[in-house]
């Protein structure tokens, strides 16, 4: 998808590639800003994730974007750590209540 709205992901990656990968986008001036949320798995998921909100700088494949993003996985090298396909994000308040996964917001 083309965009230059914000767009978020649930992401995979270890937190030490995902920073240096972001700052690099960043410092390129492909992207404006990023925000992650380190969560926790909880009973129903399978492993611990990263809640992240992307702001491009200017038009962007969010494709592109997020397949600099693959990092290697020495424990399965068949299969990178990766991120979800992107969604779009309405505003900032909408991607941080649901990545804090709070009840009430997600409620409504």
């Amino acid at each position: 998808m083309k965009t230059s709205k914000p767009f978020s992901t649930i992401s995979y990656n270890s937190l030490e590639h995902l920073q240096v990968v972001l700052n690099e986008l960043v410092a390129r001036r492909v992207l404006y800003f990023w925000i992650f949320i380190k969560h926790h798995r909880e009973e129903d998921e399978s492993k611990d994730h990263i809640h992240l909100l992307l702001v491009p700088n200017g038009q962007v494949d969010t494709d592109a974007v997020l397949r600099q993003l693959d990092e290697f996985d020495a424990s399965n090298p068949t299969k990178p750590l990766r991120c979800l396909s992107p969604r779009k994000t309405n505003s900032f308040g909408d991607w941080y209540y649901y990545a804090l996964h709070d009840e009430r917001y997600l409620l409504s």
